[in-house]
C-alpha cells in the first residue's frame, strides 16, 4: 500500500523554498533600487553588487535543492536548514540596508563635519595618435612624475591596470616638465598627471590642452580639516583669506592660487587693511620646506597655502573664502553684470552661454557659495524682477545636503567592510560543510555560528542608531539600580563567563534604596556597549571593569573604566565617530561595528549630557558622563 503524503504545516508552508526566495528576491531589488536612486556607487561597483546578490541567491537555490535530495536519500535535513537561515538574515540585512539607506539624510547627518577638496588624476595622450580609450593602453608605456601625488597616481595606474587586464609599464619622471617633453618626443605613449600641475605641463608646451586628449579621468576626494582660528568677529580684528583658482566648475578642484589676497579687519576701529601676495612669490611651502611661488602652494590643497602665507607674513588666518573662474563670473553678474554688444551670434566655451546678436546682459543668477568660518553651504540666487529695477535675493542654506552627500559615498563603503568578512567567512564554510567529515562539522557550524551573531550585532546596531535618530522621546521612571545591574548581568552572562570577566560597582546615590530617575532601556544601553567595550577590547585574562555612579545636584555621574589595551592619545578624539575603531591593526579580530561609542554618545546627548574619555596605552580606560535628572 502507497504510503500517504504527509500535509505541510502552517510553518513548513510559511519556510518554503518559493517563499523565503521570493522575500529574498524582492529585499534585494529594493535595497539595489535604493541604492540606485541615491547614487552611492560607480555603476561599475553597482554591477558587482547585482551580480554578487544574483550569485548568492543561485547558490542558496542550489544548496536547498541539493539538501532536499539529500534529506530523501539520508532523512538529514541539515543543508536545507542552513541555506534557509542565510537566506532569511541576509534577506533582513537587505531589508535593514534600505531603510538605513533610504533615512540617512536624518540619521548619520551629523558622522562628520569635514567637507573635501577634490583631486583629478588625469591619462593624457597627444590628440593625434591611435589611444582614444583606456582600454587602448593595453601594451603602451605610461609616463608618471614619482614625487607629488604618489598616492593618486598610483591609485589611477591600479584603475588602468584593472581596464587593461594588466601592469601598465612606466617610465618615472622627476617633474612634470620633462614628463609632458616625454610624451612629445614620444619617449612614452601617454601620461598619467594631476590637474592642478597643468601650468607646469605647459611650461614648454603652451598649447599642450589642445595637442593633447584625456583618455581616461579619476577624481579623488581628500579630506579637508580646518588650519583656520575662528574669533569673535565683532570684538577682534580678523583676517580673511581670499584666494582665486585657475579653474571652471567645482570650486572644491584643486589647482594653483593665482590670486591670493590678505585681508585684516578691524571692527572697532571700523578700518580694512588688505595686501596683495602676487602669484609667483617665492615662498617656503610650510609642509614641504622646499622654496617654491606660491601659487604652487594650492596645488598641495588650500591649507598648505593657508600656512604657508602664515609664515611669510607672520599672522595667523581666521577665515577664508575660495572662487575661481565660474565664482568670478557670477559675482559680476551679481554686481550688475557687463553687457556684450556682439556683432555675431555664439556660444562660449565654458558657461556654455549663449550670445545673441546684438547686445547681451545677464539678469539671473544661481550660485553655490561656502562660508569657511560658519562651515556651511548656501545657494544664492539673484533673480531681476520683470518690468522693475529691482533684484530679488533668496539666500538657502543647503549645508545638510551637502553632508548628506558625503554620507552617502560613505555608507556603501562602511557597511560593505561591516558584512564582507562576516558574509564571507559564512560562505566559505558552508561550501566546506559539503564534503567536510564529521568531526569538523561541529566545527564548522560554530564559526557560521559565530559569525551569524556577528551579523545579528551589526544589524541591531544600525536598528540602534536608527530608532535614537528618529526618536527624542526619554521614557524616564523611578529605576532601582539593582534592576539595572541584573539586567546587564543577564544579557553579558555569556560574555563575561568567556572572557573570565568581572563587574565592581560603587554606588553613591541620596535615595536610600538606590532608586534614580532614568530611562530604563537607554542607560542599560549606555552602560553595556561601555562595559562591552572594556571586556572585548582586552587582553587581560582576568578583565576587570568598574561602574561608578554618583548623584549631584541637577545630575547623575556615570563612570566606566577597564584594564583594557586602553587607546593611543592622538586617535581619543575620533573614537565617537561612527564607524571608527582605533587601529584596526590591533583591534580586528577583536569583534565590534564600530557603532557602540557612536550610540552611547548620541544616547547621553539625548540625555542633554556630555562624554568624555581618559586612556592610557596598555593601562586601561575609563569613560565618564553626565545625565540630567
Amino acid at each position: 500500500m502507497a504510503k500517504k503524503k504527509k500535509k505541510k504545516g502552517m510553518f513548513s508552508k510559511l519556510t518554503s523554498k518559493g517563499i523565503i526566495l521570493t522575500i529574498q528576491l524582492i529585499a534585494s531589488a529594493v535595497f539595489l533600487g535604493y541604492i540606485y536612486v541615491l547614487k552611492m556607487l560607480p555603476t561599475r561597483y553597482y554591477a558587482i553588487l547585482i551580480i554578487v546578490l544574483i550569485a548568492l541567491l543561485l547558490l542558496e537555490m542550489i544548496w536547498i535543492t541539493s539538501g532536499a535530495r539529500r534529506k530523501r536519500r539520508t532523512g538529514k535535513g541539515f543543508r536545507i536548514f542552513i541555506s534557509k537561515f542565510v537566506s532569511v538574515a541576509l534577506s533582513a540585512l537587505l531589508i535593514v540596508g534600505s531603510v538605513y539607506a533610504s533615512q540617512g539624510n536624518s540619521f548619520l547627518s551629523n558622522i562628520t563635519s569635514a567637507f573635501t577638496q577634490t583631486r583629478v588624476i588625469a591619462v593624457y595622450a597627444m590628440k593625434q595618435g591611435k589611444i582614444n580609450k583606456v582600454e587602448d593602453l593595453k601594451g603602451k608605456t605610461i609616463g608618471v612624475e614619482n614625487k607629488t601625488s604618489v598616492s593618486s597616481i598610483t591609485d589611477a595606474l591600479a584603475q588602468v591596470q584593472e581596464k587593461i587586464g594588466k601592469e601598465p609599464e612606466k617610465k618615472n619622471y622627476s617633474d612634470y616638465a620633462d614628463l609632458a617633453d616625454a610624451l612629445y618626443k614620444g619617449e612614452v605613449d601617454c601620461i598619467v598627471a594631476d590637474q592642478s600641475y597643468l601650468g607646469v605641463l605647459e611650461t614648454n608646451h603652451e598649447s599642450f590642452e589642445d595637442e593633447t586628449k584625456v583618455v581616461y579621468k579619476m577624481e579623488v576626494q581628500e579630506k579637508l580639516e580646518a588650519v583656520t582660528t575662528k574669533t569673535d568677529v565683532t570684538e577682534n580684528p580678523f583676517i580673511v583669506y581670499i584666494t582665486g583658482i585657475d579653474t571652471y566648475g567645482s570650486v572644491n578642484t584643486i589647482s594653483r592660487a593665482d590670486v591670493n589676497l590678505v585681508v585684516c579687519v578691524n571692527p572697532l576701529e571700523k578700518q580694512v587693511l588688505m595686501v596683495s601676495v602676487p602669484r609667483d612669490t617665492q615662498v617656503n611651502l610650510h609642509k614641504n620646506g622646499k622654496m617654491d611661488k606660491i601659487t604652487h602652494s594650492a596645488m598641495y590643497g588650500i591649507n598648505e597655502t593657508i600656512q604657508t602665507l602664515e609664515d611669510f607674513l607672520d599672522l595667523k588666518v581666521n577665515y577664508y573664502a575660495k572662487t575661481n573662474f565660474s565664482g568670478i563670473t557670477n559675482i559680476i553678474d551679481a554686481l550688475g553684470g557687463v553687457e556684450v554688444d556682439s556683432p555675431y551670434e555664439f556660444t562660449t566655451l565654458h558657461g556654455n552661454y549663449k550670445i545673441k546678436k546684438g547686445v547681451n546682459e545677464k539678469t539671473n543668477v544661481k550660485e553655490e557659495i561656502y562660508v569657511q568660518g560658519l562651515k556651511r553651504f548656501f545657494i544664492v540666487t539673484l533673480k531681476q524682477l520683470e518690468f522693475s529695477n529691482q533684484v530679488l535675493i533668496t539666500i538657502k542654506d543647503i549645508t545638510s545636503t551637502r553632508k548628506a552627500v558625503e554620507v552617502q559615498k560613505n555608507f556603501i563603503s562602511n557597511v560593505s567592510h561591516e558584512l564582507k568578512t562576516p558574509l564571507t567567512n559564512i560562505k566559505g564554510y558552508l561550501i566546506a560543510l559539503e564534503d567536510a567529515p564529521d568531526p569538523m562539522r561541529e566545527k564548522f557550524l560554530n564559526v557560521i555560528k559565530g559569525n551569524v551573531e556577528k551579523l545579528e550585532n551589526i544589524v541591531l546596531d544600525f536598528l540602534n542608531i536608527s530608532k535614537i535618530e528618529n526618536s527624542n522621546i526619554l521614557n524616564v521612571t523611578q529605576v532601582s539600580i539593582e534592576k539595572i545591574k541584573n539586567n546587564i548581568q543577564t544579557t553579558m552572562e555569556i560574555l563575561l563567563k568567556n572572557k573570565n570577566a568581572s563587574i565592581e560597582y560603587q554606588i553613591d546615590v541620596t535615595d536610600e534604596n538606590s532608586y534614580i530617575r532614568v530611562d530604563f532601556d537607554k542607560i542599560t544601553m549606555i552602560l553595556k556597549n561601555l562595559i562591552e567595550n572594556g571586556i572585548i577590547y582586552n587582553k587581560s585574562e582576568n578583565p576587570k571593569i568598574k561602574v561608578k555612579i554618583t548623584e549631584g545636584l541637577d545630575r547623575y555621574n556615570f563612570s566606566v573604566s577597564d584594564n583594557g589595551i586602553g587607546i593611543p592619545a592622538d586617535e581619543q578624539y575620533k573614537i565617537f565617530e561612527r564607524f571608527y575603531r582605533v587601529d584596526r591593526a590591533r583591534t580586528s579580530n577583536l569583534g565590534g561595528t564600530g557603532l557602540g561609542l557612536a550610540i552611547v554618545k548620541s544616547l547621553v546627548e539625548k540625555y542633554g549630557g556630555k562624554i568624555s574619555v581618559i586612556s592610557e596605552e596598555g593601562k586601561g580606560t575609563t569613560f565618564e558622563f553626565y545625565i540630567s535628572k
